[in-house]
């Protein structure tokens, strides 16, 4: 019997399924399995309360359909029922748009648990994790998300089939068959077929954060560095220099309050084309940005969009033209040279002035630095002398004197306190100066061509107008030199403070022992977000004009048309299977045509009616035109009987 089909029930039999859905062990263990599946593609944006929840009611579940846990009352359903939804509306109530409907989506599939007594019921909790599913991969795509929404569709498919299909290794067998016979001719249509722009626009994140903000404080950045959320990827096409520091600039903050920094209204201004005149030449690279609520793109400077819907703005930013809730690419071409500019008088005073409320011994410092024949290496030496330190998790400084108590008191800070200290110390001696927000290296792979940059690759450094150019200044490097040569994973003892702030988690991950693991895991999730997520249109008509390149049109429509050939027969053939068919023999064909040949003139044989009995009683209707039909009969009990009546 075919695993697919129905096993045989009475009217009363499948009168008692729709009122009442009896679950076995293996139904309930798959329950729980589903619920498992779908916490772990939604752990990051449900609530955990409604997700432990959730959980143990599945577990009730389970011992219920053991027979160790007792039916709930109509009215404890009612109470767990209010319950979870007050808490999910009070949890919800300064979410956004799609955190909300996450939460709702949820809480039906976790209450489906309790209310399990009609088909209409498990249909309903499989329709809401196959919307959960959906929902997961729109907040995160990448392929271990891809993956578990791959399992638990199956796994909820499953759950669906187990109302009338026993579950059993057949039926699994036959579900990986089909799913992998789709497989080659998805492949060749997700190649072939014309690449559309998005028709909507995913509701922003309230939770997103992109790590790096346009109001800094010099805490706030050593908060980020707790986090190992991947911000970007970076793919050079020849390999790079380990000599080489890259520093990711995203943007600039250039307006200083006397405790934060922000972007001025002149840095966020664009460029207009021509203004700034590129030199030919440099390295090509391109980078992956994950989803995030922030407008800048981080790249190396100085480097020009090669492609890209990006702009420039006059403080040599990149930025998108709107907040990107999914990975989108970009390709830039590093020069070696930075373009030359011309600051306006009137943005060079704003640049060099500070705070009313400066303190004296900051502007006194900072006088002795300008009295040397050459201030900013005075102002290098002194912080060499002193005894200053670098820490992950710096003392707070709060207030106007938090400068001043760190520049003389405290001397431990972060790699923000440090370029806050040297771009005001800066002004103070009359520099135009202002900090820059980006980060700073990130982990190559072996063949150092991708880079990824994580939040705790977050830093700030300083740039100063020296001689009518921007200089960069890093006074990390002078205190912990390691940090801007090596990395914060790659220097010992940063990265002992790193595992020392991070869930335990984050410490077992980047442990050395799954350092392979990891290798492994990033690298596919770098070819997944390469050759999948981000295969828009610009790629699909790259891919096609290199075959056109190697191929002439003729070739190209051939081998298009094999391709889809071959992958649509091959699917033909693993669901037809015409290698499991018999053909049947020579006198079964005959007896087959004469019955058919009955049929059409109105002669049909009776259920019970033999052969024989047939050819009778259609000799007393027509005795002369049964010969045929009589002949084949003989022939056909010959063959399969080795009988001649």
């Amino acid at each position: 019997m075919s695993p697919f089909k129905p096993t045989p029930q009475t009217r009363d039999q499948h009168k008692a399924i729709l009122t009442y859905l009896p679950l076995g062990k293996a139904q309930s263990l798959l329950f729980l399995q589903c619920f498992f599946a779908t916490s772990l593609l939604l752990w990051s944006v449900a609530p955990l309360w409604l997700l432990a929840t959730g959980g143990v009611l599945g577990l009730w579940r389970w011992r219920l359909s053991q027979g160790r846990a007792p039916d709930c009352s109509r009215w404890l359903k009612l109470l767990i029922t209010l319950a979870m939804a007050l808490l999910t509306i009070a949890s919800s109530w300064q979410q956004g748009q799609f955190e909300i409907a996450v939460n709702v989506v949820l809480l039906g599939y976790c209450l489906k648990l309790i209310e399990l007594r009609q088909r209409r019921d498990l249909q309903a909790f499989v329709l809401c994790g196959w919307i959960l599913a959906a929902l997961a991969l729109l907040l995160n795509v990448a392929i271990i998300y891809a993956v578990l929404a791959c399992i638990s569709l199956l796994l909820h498919l499953l759950l669906l089939l187990s109302i009338d299909v026993p579950l059993s290794l057949p039926l699994l067998r036959r579900l990986a068959l089909w799913s992998g016979s789709a497989l080659p001719l998805t492949a060749v249509l997700f190649v072939v077929l014309p690449r559309l722009g998005p028709l909507w626009q995913m509701p922003t994140l309230q939770s997103a954060t992109t790590g790096l903000s346009e109001q800094v404080r010099p805490g706030d950045i050593s908060q980020l560095i707790r986090s190992d959320r991947l911000a970007f990827r970076a793919t050079f096409d020849t390999p790079q220099s380990s000599l080489q520091q890259f520093y990711w600039r995203a943007l600039v903050l250039d307006q200083f309050d006397g405790e934060s920094w922000s972007r001025s209204t002149h840095a966020k201004l664009l460029r207009t084309s021509g203004e700034i005149s590129w030199t030919a030449g440099g390295v090509p690279y391109s980078i992956i940005y994950q989803p995030s609520d922030g407008v800048w793109a981080p790249s190396l400077w100085p480097s020009v969009v090669s492609q890209g819907a990006l702009r420039l703005t006059r403080d040599n930013s990149w930025q998108r033209r709107a907040n990107i809730n999914q990975r989108s690419q970009a390709s830039f071409v590093w020069l070696s040279d930075a373009p030359d500019e011309t600051l306006a008088p009137s943005l060079l005073r704003r640049l060099s002035t500070l705070p009313a409320n400066t303190e004296q011994r900051i502007l006194s410092l900072a006088e002795q630095f300008a009295a040397a024949p050459q201030p900013l290496a005075a102002m290098r030496d002194w912080f060499l002398q002193a005894p200053f330190g670098y820490t992950l998790n710096p003392p707070v400084y709060p207030g106007s004197q938090g400068l001043g108590d760190f520049l003389f008191e405290g001397q431990l800070g972060f790699c923000v306190h440090y370029a806050q200290a040297v771009v005001v110390l800066a002004r103070s001696m009359g520099y135009p100066a202002r900090m820059v927000a980006g980060y700073l290296g990130g982990e190559w792979n072996t063949q150092r061509t991708v880079i990824t940059v994580r939040d705790y690759d977050a830093h700030a450094w300083a740039e100063i107008w020296v001689e009518g150019k921007w200089q960069q200044i890093d006074p990390t490097g002078w205190i912990a030199p390691k940090r801007v040569q090596l990395g914060l994973q790659q220097s010992a003892e940063l990265a002992t403070q790193w595992r020392a702030l991070s869930p335990l988690g984050s410490r077992l991950w980047y442990s050395q022992q799954l350092l392979a693991l990891r290798s492994l895991l990033e690298r596919a999730d770098y070819l997944w977000a390469q050759w999948v997520v981000n295969f828009d249109s610009n790629r699909q008509n790259r891919l096609l004009d290199e075959l056109q390149r190697r191929f002439s049109l003729d070739s190209l429509l051939a081998l298009s048309l094999g391709l889809l050939s071959t992958a649509g027969a091959l699917t033909l053939l693993l669901f037809v299977r015409p290698w499991q068919w018999r053909v049947p023999d020579l006198p079964l064909l005959r007896l087959r045509m004469q019955l058919s040949y009955w049929r059409l003139r109105g002669r049909q044989r009776a259920p019970n009616e033999t052969l024989k009995q047939f050819c009778q009683r259609l000799r007393t209707e027509t005795p002369r035109a049964t010969r045929r039909l009589e002949l084949a009969v003989d022939a056909y009990y010959r063959s399969r009987y080795h009988s001649n009546t």
